[in-house]
């Protein structure tokens, strides 16, 4: 088992409880750019991070130590509670990169900079480009960076100036602001104001401040996502929740880092009551995200000795404790997958899908983006959703009623409409 989760011994600490004293900021790769700081355009780096205080990272260690238990009792708790092990652990590709006896030492350093360290995208913000296309990157060298800056070689304090010396992170960003940005101005060009999601300037966010935003592929992506949401009459769904119950409920299934959970939350003001379904060792990266981006205050996470309904604005369920919490659950106004449910097995995919099932609101909807089979060991969940819900529609294309949106095709599930 790991040691207990604790700063690095040479992190340097400030009287006022602040994480270190920050490098001076790297030379800018092109005239006329400014580290940005939120409040205009400009570069985004780690310099401009606002760390997590000492205060929060005690608290979401904590989270983090009962998710480490979680994670290595699932075995164990699967066989004694007599559950399918072909659908409460890891199946498919995910049981490759999951070690039932390995978990992460999540550090100070690794919380503080979570965004950039967990491309879940496939974009690696911290070398502003891809691994997985040829041509890109040098990926032995990335995951030597990757393996320096996780077992603590390399201090978060540091990371800024070795991403300019051995990745000239400022000139890829530089590169690629024009495209960028023209991009999402048209993405969010129709969407109301509301519904143009904000990544917070920590957890390691990086990238460029357009007009007050930090935008990055992922953001772009993750806005395309709601895009879709809103093409597709979901946010309207969740609104007219809201008006008639103070509040909505909503599930994502595969929440990886949950910037896109936090950042839909975001949209509607603390009254949208997020619920987050994925495996333990997946989860700390989530907890470690909200912690910095919204506290760790407002998260709860469920045990295998939770008795009673958990009340907080943000409350993850680990995989294999779905049954145990499940009469807990509420009825869901909106739904959520992307891209993960075709990594899972067929019998894992008709699990959440009886589980969402029987948890919709009556008015709710249930959104798949993506989904298909693309890779060998892909299933087809978007074939598997048509055949097993008769009120579905599904957008194959890049743009649902003229508004672009993310991953294709996007499928939607309505239990409100009658069969034809």
């Amino acid at each position: 088992m790991e040691e207990p989760l604790r700063r690095h011994a040479d992190t340097p600490t400030t009287e006022s409880g602040g994480n270190g004293t920050a490098p001076p900021a790297p030379a800018l790769a092109f005239p006329g750019a400014t580290a940005g700081d939120g409040a205009g355009d400009g570069l985004h780096l780690l310099t401009g991070n606002q760390d997590i205080s000492d205060d929060e990272f005690a608290k979401v260690c904590a989270l983090i130590d009962q998710l480490r238990t979680i994670h290595f009792e699932s075995r164990r708790y699967v066989e004694r509670h007599g559950l399918a092990a072909a659908i409460f652990l890891p199946g498919s590709v995910w049981a490759e990169i999951n070690d039932p006896d390995h978990f992460t030492n999540w550090t100070y350093d690794l919380v503080n900079y979570v965004r950039c360290a967990s491309p879940f995208t496939g974009f690696d913000l911290m070398m502003w480009s891809r691994r997985d296309v040829p041509g890109q990157l040098d990926a032995a060298k990335v995951n030597d960076f990757y393996g320096r800056f996780i077992s603590g070689a390399l201090g978060y304090e540091d990371v800024a100036e070795r991403l300019e010396v051995e990745f000239d992170l400022s000139s890829h960003i530089a590169k690629s602001i024009p495209r960028m940005t023209d991009f999402y101005d048209e993405l969010v060009g129709r969407i109301p104001e509301r519904y143009r999601i904000i990544a917070p300037p920590c957890a390691g966010e990086i990238g460029w401040s357009h007009h007050g935003r930090i935008i990055n592929p992922d953001v772009i992506l993750y806005q395309r996502r709601v895009n879709a949401l809103y093409a597709g009459g979901a946010l309207q769904t969740v609104e007219d929740a809201i008006a008639a119950h103070g509040s909505a409920n909503y599930l994502e299934i595969g929440s990886g880092h949950c910037l896109f959970a936090h950042a839909l939350a975001e949209c509607f003001a603390g009254k949208l009551n997020v619920h987050l379904i994925d495996l333990p060792f997946v989860m700390a990266n989530g907890v470690a995200y909200l912690a910095c981006a919204t506290g760790a205050d407002r998260i709860g996470l469920v045990t295998a000795t939770t008795t009673e309904a958990i009340d907080r604005p943000f409350v993850f369920v680990p995989n294999y404790l779905v049954p145990h919490y499940e009469r807990h659950l509420p009825a869901f106004d909106l739904v959520h997958n992307a891209i993960s449910f075709n990594e899972m097995t067929a019998a894992q995919v008709a699990y959440y899908y009886d589980l969402v099932e029987r948890h919709m609101a009556d008015d709710g909807v249930f959104h798949i983006a993506g989904g298909h089979k693309v890779l060998d060991y892909h299933v087809d969940a978007v074939a598997a959703a048509i055949d097993r819900f008769p009120n579905h529609a599904v957008y194959p294309d890049r743009e649902i009623a003229g508004y672009l949106v993310g991953e294709r095709p996007n499928t939607f599930i309505r239990r409100s409409l009658v069969a034809a």
